[in-house]
């Protein structure tokens, strides 16, 4: 799993493989709940300003912070993003943010 954390601090080795183990656990009980929860909540965004390859990177970058997200699109000629997330477990103001972040403007939010 990619999002696992390798802790080496010889002081705490049984606290991070502790830590590991629940990080683990974690990722298995969000993957499960998003499969048992049905469908993914989800949402396009109308961006502002999204010109180049360089806004797409920045944005996609910004939305892989968001653990809620199962999947996104990133649209440069239509300059729109597209959302599935876990409405259950996170917020629409977490994608927003994420999106803000890079500089760019929502104009219009669109639900599914």
């Amino acid at each position: 799993m990619e999002n696992v954390k390798n802790y080496s601090s010889k002081s705490n080795h049984g606290l991070a493989v502790e830590m590991e183990k629940k990080s683990k656990v974690s990722q298995v009980e969000e993957t499960e709940f998003v499969e048992a929860s049905g469908r993914p909540s989800q949402v396009s965004f109308h961006i502002e300003n999204m010109h180049c390859g360089s806004c797409v990177s920045r944005i996609e970058g910004a939305l892989e912070t968001v653990p809620t997200i199962v999947s996104y699109s990133v649209d440069l000629k239509g300059q729109r993003v597209d959302v599935d997330y876990q409405m259950d477990i996170g917020s629409l103001s977490l994608i927003q943010t994420a999106i803000e972040s890079t500089g760019h403007k929502i104009l219009e939010i669109f639900s599914k």
